[in-house]
Order: structure tokens, then C-alpha cells, then sequence
């Protein structure tokens, strides 16, 4: 005889339905591994794996992500919640699709994990020291070290900044514009472009910052280590960016069309051989600023991509830092100004092309625009 589990709640979340031989009650947990599978008729069908069965030692009302975190400590509560929304979860029999469903103790828990191999796309929360320069219940603002790639891409599957403000923020992240695996973050920086980043808490804050970016109300200031002296000192580079047709993962003055940017650039101060500039977007495509200054003939000094030159190989890094940043809070509308000094390498550099600059400039915010509203 093959039983249906009763439905927990009126609601079985869609399709899938729980089975076991000799119908369902106290003893349905029993010899589960030895039943019917778990999700037999799930539509679309899901790739299973390993199958798990437990039970809810704590008290009631516990939220099911929480519970079964605690239950099985071993697999985050990240997963947890992709598994419980994929339909892979029951309680007492009883498919759950809500994280934020109670569970009472001593409720059955049980769970058909996907195979291994189909279970690689989940965020994992990573331990790693953060330079967190400012944080409250709903944004995060951190120093981003050089190195480390915003969000999880090709070869960077599980080592990225998301990752790590997983952790930080003990997993509590809103779905980013871009799907899970841009959970909270609002704006990038390159691989390795150091400096001022902030990430969203909530879903709130992350619509309210999103819009700042996206209809550049934001303020960002940048300095960079660039090839030559530019001349003249100061200017407006004022050139659409699109993908490079020649190479799809560079980025290129577009002839026609494209996506307008804008850069504005103050030499600082030169070595002969290099200059710091001190550099303001008004928008943020793509790799903007390192297209702008090498379409002028002075690219960031170490950028293999936009400015290979061979002089500049000993650097370890493109030598650009994200300085100040300026924006609103995203629910008192409180203007914030946050800003990080330049890291070591960068500082070293400096040193060695443009001697006798005074580093205690750099530990200061930059001014804001002549006329802007930030002013």
C-alpha cells in the first residue's frame, strides 16, 4: 500500500508530494530511506540525491530555515532556503516552500538533497576579514582589499565578496538585481581595484541605493597611477563605452552607440615617468575609468588589459582605488560621505614614481563637486 501524506496547512507548496509505504502517522519516519522517493512527481522533475530524515529538538516556533540549520549544521542555512523554495523540504510529511514556516518540536524534518553535481550554483557563506568602515541594520560599507571579485563569476564560484558578507552578515542577504548570486550589492568594483564599496542589507535599502546608482545621484571619487603626465592637468573625457567587437570581455570607445560616460580628471601631482590623478565618475560602466584615461594616452599604471606597456609589468595590480564615496542614507535620505586612504601597494608606488607626495592627503575625504548638490 503507498499513502499520500496529508497536507501541512492546506498547502503542499505546488506539484510535489511526499510518499511512504504503509500510510503516514507517528511511525512515518521510520525506515523513510527504504520507502518511495521523497519528491517522486515534482513537475518539472528534480535531480535528487541523498536523501535525509531528522527531527526538531527545539522549542516551537522556530522559523524552518533556523531549524534545520541547527539540525544539520553542516549544510548553511543558504542552502537550507534554496532547497526548502525548490520543493525539497517536509515537515511531518508535508512539503514547506516557506523559510519563515514554524516548526514545533518534535516535528519530523526531512529533506532529498540534489546530487553533487547539480548542487555547485549555491552561495556559500566564507569567512574572511572585512574592513568595514560603516554599518547599521540596513547597508554595510566596506574597503574592498585588491584581489577579491564582487560577486561570484567564472573561476570565482565560492571566494567572492558576496560570499563573505554571507558570513558577515550571518546570511541575512536581499536577492541582488542580477539573481542570488548578487545578493546585497548595489555597484562593483574590479577584481582589482581597491577602495570604498557598500552593500545592502535589505530589500529596502537595496531598491533605494540601486536608484541612487542607477540615476547617479551618488558622488564617487577615485585616485589612480597613471602613465605620463596628462596634459593638459585637468579635463572631461566624454566618450560612450560599449563592448570591444574584437574582444568580448573588454570594454571600448564606442564609434556609435554605446552607453555614455563621463569622466572628469585632475592631475595631482607627477613623477615625469607617472602622475596621481585624482578621478570623478558621473556614471560607472564598465571598466569606465581605465577605457577613459587609456583612450587619452595615459593609462593606470599596471593595467594589463587597457594599458600594456611593458615598463609596467612589476606592478602587482592596476593601480586604481576607489576613494570617496558620497551618497544617502536609504531610508532617512541622511547624506553619508565615506572614504578609505589608498592600500600599501598602492601607497609604495606612489613612493617610487611620484616621491614626496604627502600621504596624509590621501587619508581625507575629496571635496565635493563645484555646484553639485553635495556641495
Amino acid at each position: 500500500m503507498v499513502a499520500r501524506a496529508k497536507k501541512r496547512g492546506g498547502e503542499t507548496g505546488g506539484g510535489c508530494g511526499f510518499f511512504v509505504r504503509g500510510g503516514w502517522g507517528k511511525g512515518y519516519f521510520r525506515g523513510i530511506m527504504e520507502s518511495v522517493p521523497l519528491i517522486p512527481e515534482c513537475n518539472p522533475p528534480l535531480a535528487v540525491g541523498e536523501s535525509w530524515e531528522g527531527r526538531w529538538e527545539g522549542a516551537d516556533g522556530e522559523r524552518l530555515d533556523k531549524a534545520l540549520a541547527a539540525t544539520r549544521p553542516d549544510v548553511s542555512r543558504t542552502r537550507w532556503r534554496r532547497y526548502i523554495d525548490e520543493g525539497r523540504v517536509a515537515v511531518n510529511g508535508a512539503t514547506v516552500r516557506k523559510p519563515r514556516e514554524e516548526v514545533k518540536g518534535g516535528d519530523a524534518l526531512a529533506c532529498r538533497f540534489p546530487p553533487p553535481e547539480a548542487d555547485k550554483e549555491f552561495l556559500e557563506p566564507l569567512e574572511m576579514p572585512l574592513e568595514v568602515l560603516y554599518e547599521d541594520g540596513e547597508m554595510l560599507v566596506v574597503n574592498k582589499p585588491a584581489g577579491l571579485v564582487v560577486h561570484p563569476a567564472v573561476g570565482h564560484a565560492q571566494d567572492t565578496l558576496v560570499n563573505a558578507l554571507l558570513f558577515h552578515c550571518r546570511e541575512e542577504l536581499p536577492e541582488g538585481r542580477g539573481g542570488a548570486e548578487r545578493k546585497g550589492i548595489v555597484h562593483r568594483l574590479d577584481k582589482d581595484t581597491t577602495g570604498v564599496l557598500v552593500a545592502a542589507k535589505t530589500e529596502a535599502a537595496q531598491s533605494a541605493l540601486a536608484a541612487q546608482f542607477s540615476e547617479h545621484t551618488t558622488e564617487k571619487h577615485y585616485v589612480a597611477l597613471v602613465k605620463g603626465v596628462p596634459r593638459p592637468g585637468a579635463g572631461t573625457i566624454d566618450k560612450a563605452i560599449a563592448r570591444d567587437p574584437r574582444n568580448r570581455q573588454r570594454m571600448a570607445i564606442a564609434e556609435v552607440g554605446g552607453r555614455p560616460a563621463v569622466t572628469h580628471y585632475e592631475t595631482l601631482a607627477s613623477g615625469g615617468m607617472a602622475s596621481l590623478v585624482h578621478l570623478r565618475i558621473e556614471t560607472g560602466r564598465t571598466h569606465q575609468i581605465r577605457v577613459h584615461m587609456a583612450s587619452i594616452g595615459h593609462g593606470v599604471c599596471g593595467d594589463m588589459v587597457y594599458a600594456r606597456v611593458r615598463q609596467w609589468l612589476f606592478f602587482p595590480r592596476q593601480m586604481l582605488h576607489a576613494h570617496t564615496l558620497r551618497l544617502r542614507h536609504p531610508s532617512s535620505g541622511a547624506p553619508m560621505t565615506f572614504t578609505a586612504p589608498p592600500p600599501e601597494d598602492f601607497m609604495a608606488a606612489l613612493e617610487t614614481l611620484v616621491p614626496g607626495y604627502p600621504a596624509e592627503r590621501l587619508k581625507v575625504p575629496f571635496l565635493a563637486a563645484p555646484g553639485s548638490v553635495w556641495e
